[in-house]
Formats: structure tokens, sequence, C-alpha cells
């Protein structure tokens, strides 16, 4: 996989790598093409935007994940020094380098040089706020994406730009600009291939932004804003069906859905008990193999009293009534979820124990999210029982939208 990587993304530079390189032994020398090549294909660019603080944050990357052997193994930095690519004041061996401990969250930050104060001391308490849930590598790689490639792209081409807002025409162009790799004279070179995961570091950064607003509103509320992802629209018209969409995890960007097309409206399914499967009990799904539906009305805990406890109304669309120790209760859920057939996303899985999944035939759908991406990540909400809906709701945070 490695020696295809390197031929599509710079064939001439690790050609000429390799020449250098004749006199190592042959593991030495594929372990310094390996270690340049994960630079590259984490990094983005070419060979010659590597930069000194690449061959750092490799190496403590490897010594964190206990490849010390490899760690330790400076041919690729020599080889980097050998043709030019390093600067003429870069040490001559890497061990001369004096790796710090960890740098501080406002050291990350500060180092991709962002102009507008406010930002930066936002930008510095997401990354604090997020820092417990994150290992260092993880921290730094969500940072670059966030300070370098987003906020401090956006400065580069808007100079004075303040505002998470962005206008629509900003934010199709930074997308543009993003979707691809481009060398020091900021022509493309070819199509970032990680374009749709860089893509959801910021959608994610907007969305708990937004979230964290509702519980802190003196913090976080002066920067919420309607993210400008919320449906990401590809930039190479190759790939996909004009018109057509598909939902991935926001975590791990694994696609959950085939393409499917939308529908204007939530259906109004048919609740008749003659409908239902003869073994299962479902009833026929809401939404139509192949569509999705935007749901507005909440969906799912927590629950609140009804006003009108003399004449409850069902706990949420297309669902009984319930009642609980507090009388007859309603959603205050999620609003917004993706509303598909089930077996358009035949690649979740129930949760372990089948958390959430109680119900006579089937999960009721009321107790939560219950199903999960392949990388582990809950993100979905399945109705499956012999009352109420057959649907699978999207959770508009842990999945998002692709689309052409």
């Amino acid at each position: 996989m490695l020696t295809e990587t390197r031929a599509a993304s710079d064939p001439d530079a690790f050609q000429r790598l390799e020449q250098l390189a004749q006199h190592a032994t042959p593991t030495a020398r594929s372990d310094a093409l390996n270690k340049l090549t994960w630079i590259v294909i984490r990094k983005g660019g070419l060979v010659s935007d590597i930069t000194v603080g690449d061959c750092i944050e490799l190496t403590a990357a490897l010594e964190e994940h206990h490849f010390r052997g490899s760690a330790g193994r400076p041919l690729f930095y020599a080889l980097l020094k050998e043709t030019g690519v390093l600067p003429a004041s870069a040490p001559l061996r890497l061990r001369a380098l004096r790796i710090e401990g960890r740098r501080s969250v406002e050291q990350i930050v500060d180092a991709y040089g962002i102009e507008c104060r406010p930002v930066r001391d936002l930008l510095v308490e997401y990354f604090t706020e997020r820092a417990p849930e994150l290992d260092h590598v993880s921290l730094r790689s969500i940072a670059r994406n966030l300070c370098r490639l987003f906020w401090r792209d956006l400065e580069i081409h808007h100079p004075g730009i303040d505002s998470l807002r962005l206008a629509p025409e900003v934010a199709r162009a930074w997308k543009e600009r993003l979707a691809f790799i481009r060398d020091a004279q900021g022509q493309p070179v070819r199509e970032r291939v990680n374009f749709r995961s860089e893509l959801v570091f910021v959608r994610a950064f907007y969305q708990d932004i937004a979230r964290w607003a509702a519980d802190d509103p003196a913090r976080w509320a002066p920067w919420a804003t309607p993210s400008s992802q919320t449906k990401v629209r590809s930039c190479s018209s190759e790939d996909y069906n004009e018109g057509m969409t598909f939902f991935l995890c926001s975590k791990c960007g694994t696609a959950i859905t085939p393409e499917l097309a939308e529908l204007a409206a939530v259906p109004d399914p048919c609740d008749d008990e003659h409908d239902r499967d003869k073994e299962t009990r479902r009833a026929p799904s809401t939404v139509p193999r192949g569509r999705y539906a935007i749901d507005p009305e909440p969906w799912g805990p927590p629950y609140v009293a009804q006003d009108d406890q003399e004449d409850p109304k069902p706990a949420q669309s297309r669902g009984p009534l319930v009642c609980r120790e507090e009388g007859f209760v309603i959603s205050a859920g999620v609003p917004d979820t993706v509303l598909i057939h089930p077996e358009d996303a035949p690649d979740l899985q129930p949760l372990p124990n089948w958390e959430n999944s109680t119900g006579c035939c089937g999960p009721t759908g009321d107790e939560g999210l219950n199903r999960a991406c392949p990388c582990g990540a809950p993100v979905a909400t399945l109705a499956a029982d012999c009352f109420g809906p057959y649907e699978l709701h999207l959770d508009p945070v842990r999945t998002y939208a692709f689309s052409q």
C-alpha cells in the first residue's frame, strides 16, 4: 500500500530519495521511505512540504505508540537534509533536536500563527475542553485541521475575518481549496484523499460549540452558529449521483448508508394492524428504501411530563402513549434526526448487551441510541417493536451528510 501511495502522490521525489538511500541496508531504506510516506499521507502535500516539526511529530508518535526501535532510525531525516527539503538552519541530525515534553494546548494553537485573538482564545478553550478525552497525538491532529487547514486558511484568503458565521461563498471557496493538495504556490496537485474526514472535524467543532452553548451559554453562546458543514458537497462529480446523499459516521468517517434521495417531508405511514408483518409484527417502514427525511419533531429521551394529563399525546411522533411515574410523558429529545429505512443501514450493530433495545418484539426506540457504527460509536436509534413505527433515526450530530 505504501509503495502505491508513493507512486501516486509524489513519484519523482520518492524515486530520488530511494536512489540516495541505495547505500543503506534494505531494512533501513524501507523504514526511511515508509516514514516519509506516512508524513505525506498524514499531513498532505508533497515531500518538499515536509518540515522539521513533521519529523519531530512522527518520532514522538512512534515513541508514544511503543515503536521505539523505528523511532530511533534517523535515515529519513538525513535524506530530507541531503535533498534540501529541510532548511540549512535545520540540525544535521535528528537526535540534535531536543524533543521537549508534551506541548500545552496554548503552545499547540499558537504554533499556527492565528491572527484573530478572540478566535485563537476560542480554539484554546475548545481544545482544553476536549483534551481529557483525546490522546496527545489525536489532539495535535485535530488542532492541525482546525487551526491550519480551517481557520488559518480563512485568515490568509479573507484578511480580518473574525467570525465563525461564514458567508456561503466563503464556506464554498474554503471547501474547494481543502479538496486539493496544493504546492507552495497554491496550485492544486491532486485531490485530497481524506477530504471528507477533514470536514468531519470542522463540523464537529461547530456542533460541539452549539451543544455546549445550551449548557453554558455565557461561555459558548457568543460563538454558536449554524455549521457550514451540515450538508457537505463534493468537489468531484465522478463518483456520486447528482442529487443523492449518503450518511457517514462523524467519529470515523465510515459510510453508514448507500446513496439516498431526500423526501420533502416525513411520510404518514399506515398504522393499520393488518399491514403489519405477520411474523415480526413490524409496521411498514415509515420511509421507503432509498429515501430519507428530516424529522423536525423531538425523538427519544429525555422525556418530560405532559401538561395535559387528561388528553395526552403520543410520547413522540408515530409512537404510542408512554406513561411513567410522573404521568404521561412527551419527548424533549433531539430534533432533526435523519429518518431512513432500517435496511438502508445494514452494517449498524446493536450496542453491547443490547443496551436501549428493550421491547416486546423489538426495540421501542424510546430509550436512546441503540445502534452503533462498526467503529463502536453509537449513531442511531432503531424503533422496531410490535406497536409503534418501524424506522431508524440517525443522530444529526453523530452522523453527517455527504451529497452531490
